[in-house]
């Protein structure tokens, strides 16, 4: 027997078992004492002592049935059954006797024995035993007194077996559909107790209000809400108000919230609606209604909203985004002047206009590295804005390292001499000429390593060491003879805005240049950066990176060279063309910054390209209709993305729109150039029609590069 069938027959049991106790004080208070007096007073003594006896025991067992009625099923049911067939004989054995009233007790016995005894057996065979028992013993009697003549007739037995399937069919019909009953009442139990704990349980608050302003139901979290008794709900919800400019509904112009529900009652149309806001005890609740039909009648379904932490994610993600914007947009106004403060320095040192000393060529170089830093912590910050708002890319492409390393060296070079400390390079020769890679975030990896150990350093020497590991992947180690860290330093060294502050060296810093190189290394293949410092002594740090594109095995450094050479020669970065076809073709640039506009026309002039400029994406718009119309066409513009007026995604959009309606006999490559890289910005460029990205700045070797595949 299943657990649902035992909790079932428990049931039955208890509930048969109350009518058997109410039917036996039924018995003993309104039929066994007139007996006792009928048979004391009108029956011969002999019978009078018998029917004592009798009904002393018929008492006797309804104690005892009382007794029992806490008990178990099993129980229960073994004495209900003995106790009924005591009084079946109670109702039989007088009629032996006394023929008088045998069809009163018969009727009696058979009530006892079909509505009470049967129902508290389960058991088929005893079910059946004691209806063929009741049957036979009324049958004999009935013989036996002379109302029935015995008789070899098949008539009795088929009559004794239709009682006995009529009682099977019905019982076995009762049994079913009690269990049916009960199990569909305790689905609807188990219904009702999962509702109760959900809507017990539920975050939000929920009220049910009929229109005749009775609160059907409510939740708990509602209460805690409105901070009130049940029987104060509809008082508290008369007294809400929308807080200033946070009202939402348009039905009317009421700041109260029980001036909408009425409104809500009065047009059943409504559906859900979002009504406001209103504070209680500090805490910010949305407010929502439905119209619902509720037993019938119409009724408000309110829903209540604690939205304190979605205002408070919402002001934070406002915030970040404020910052972010805030990072970029001067971070981009920083690069500008800077990156023509590198270019015109660097153009001084190389091609001096006048002879100028040494020590005056010493100090442009310090212009130009001093500029180059600064745009590298600026690139630090644009890093970080990336970051937070989840833009960051890593472009992998075939560069040469060799070329970085010794950049990044020479960028500290000057400095670490004046400090008198020597810089020292060491280069596995094992390294491939070009590896693939994002060069740009490695060089900043690498400059971020150098600048921490020359700020950190007062002698001895700076050592840095590249070779190619075990893994096949390009391992770099930058020591030093500084300072060095202690422990509870080196525990946050990776953390934001962690410095290593020295009162001596005065370092301070932003604290985000190894966050940013560690997470740049995870990026780029490797597993971050590994720091060992002694105080006194030194710092050394370690990472690795991925260098090849696809290198599912490990393979041997003549493989890798192999492989890395074919890339080469396949590689755009080493081709060229006839330059002269250059010549004569024109670029147009745009840019509402002059220094910018410079920076390229300086680059354009030294390799001999001729070029015409516009401020902004109207100008260009007009130069380039201009140019059509004189039979011609400029071959490339490079367009700045962010411009007033009209800015290079318009601009682009309206020169396709030409060209598509046929006003323009030929389409110009445009090249989009901002300062801002993520992915977001590079697609941007390419949806309104660009050809081409360059980021804001770019070296001059890229600029011309990229011109060379457009011309």
């Amino acid at each position: 027997m299943s657990n649902i069938e035992q909790q079932w027959w428990n049931e039955e049991i208890k509930d048969m078992y109350k009518l058997i106790i109410f039917y036996s004080y039924i018995l003993s208070s309104v039929s066994v004492f007139p007996r006792i007096l009928y048979s004391a007073y009108i029956l011969s003594s002999d019978l009078a002592f018998y029917t004592l006896i009798l009904t002393s025991t018929h008492l006797a067992c309804f104690c005892l049935i009382k007794y029992f009625e806490n008990k178990s099923a099993l129980s229960k049911s073994i004495i209900a059954v003995l106790f009924l067939e005591f009084y079946t004989l109670s109702c039989y054995i007088p009629s032996m006797k006394n023929r008088e009233h045998i069809c009163l007790r018969w009727i009696f016995s058979l009530v006892t024995t079909i509505q009470f005894q049967l129902p508290m057996v389960k058991n088929k065979v005893i079910f059946n035993l004691l209806l063929i028992k009741h049957i036979l013993m009324w049958y004999y009697l009935s013989v036996d007194i002379e109302v029935l003549k015995k008789s070899y007739d098949i008539t009795p037995v088929v009559a004794a077996a239709a009682v006995i399937i009529v009682c099977n069919i019905g019982n076995y019909y009762r049994l079913k559909i009690s269990y049916e009953r009960f199990v569909f009442s305790k689905e609807v139990e188990a219904s009702k107790n999962r509702f109760e704990i959900i809507t017990q349980a539920f975050t939000d608050g929920i009220i049910v209000i009929t229109v005749n302003q009775k609160v059907e139901f409510y939740n708990s979290t509602a209460l805690e809400f409105l901070n009130c008794r049940y029987h104060e709900i509809f008082s508290e919800l008369m007294k809400c108000k929308y807080c200033a400019e946070k009202k939402i509904s348009q039905f009317n112009h009421s700041d109260m919230l029980i001036d909408d529900l009425n409104y809500i009652f009065e047009n059943a149309q409504v559906g859900e609606v979002t009504l406001g806001v209103i504070q209680i005890n500090n805490i910010n609740l949305e407010w929502k209604a439905k119209n619902i039909i509720w037993e019938r009648n119409q009724a408000i379904f309110l829903t209540i909203r604690n939205i304190n932490q979605i205002i408070e994610l919402e002001k934070s993600i406002a915030n970040d985004h404020m910052k972010t914007v805030l990072l970029r947009s001067v971070s981009h106004e920083l690069k500008t002047p800077l990156n023509a403060i590198a270019f015109f320095t660097d153009e001084l040192i190389e091609k001096p206009l006048i002879e100028m000393p040494d020590s005056e060529k010493e100090k442009l170089k310090l212009v130009l590295i001093s500029s180059k830093l600064m745009l590298s912590l600026i690139n630090d910050l644009l890093d970080y804005s990336k970051m937070l708002a989840g833009a960051f890319t890593i472009n992998k492409t075939s560069s040469d390292i060799r070329q970085a390393i010794y950049n990044a060296c020479d960028l500290i070079s000057m400095q670490a001499k004046k400090k008198n400390i020597s810089l020292i390079y060491r280069v596995d020769p094992n390294i491939p000429e070009l590896v693939f890679t994002d060069i740009v975030r490695f060089s900043q990896i690498l400059l971020n390593l150098l600048s921490n150990a020359l700020k950190f350093t007062i002698k001895g020497y700076i050592e840095i060491c590249v070779w190619i590991n075990s893994e096949n992947k390009l391992e770099c180690k930058v020591e030093d003879t500084g300072i060095g860290i202690n422990k509870e330093i080196k525990r946050k060294l990776f953390t934001e805005f962690s410095t290593n502050y020295n009162p001596v060296l005065n370092s301070q810093g932003s604290g985000l240049g190894l966050w940013i190189s560690n997470f740049l290394v995870k990026s780029l293949g490797g597993s971050g950066i590994k720091a060992k410092s002694k105080l006194g002594k030194g710092s050394s740090f370690l990472f690795a990176i991925d260098i090849y594109e696809d290198t599912p095995e490990i393979r041997s450094y003549e493989e890798s060279l192999a492989n890395i050479d074919e890339a080469a020669s396949k590689s755009d970065f080493y081709f060229d063309r006839n330059f002269n076809n250059v010549l004569n073709s024109k670029v147009l640039i745009v840019d509402d910054n002059e220094l910018n506009r410079m920076i390229l026309a300086s680059i354009l002039s030294q390799n001999n390209i001729s070029y015409a400029e516009a401020w902004n994406g109207k100008d260009a718009l007009n130069k380039i209709i201009e140019c059509n119309n004189k039979g011609s066409m400029y071959s490339i513009v490079i367009m700045d993305c962010n411009m007033p007026e009209m800015d290079g995604f318009e601009a682009t959009r309206e020169i396709v729109k030409l060209y598509l309606m046929k006003k323009l006999y030929r389409l110009p490559n445009i090249i989009g150039y901002s300062a801002y890289s993520s992915d977001e910005d590079r697609n941007a460029c390419f949806e309104c029609g660009m050809v081409d990205y360059l980021p804001k700045p770019s070296p001059s070797e890229k600029i011309i590069n990229l011109i060379k595949q457009y011309l």
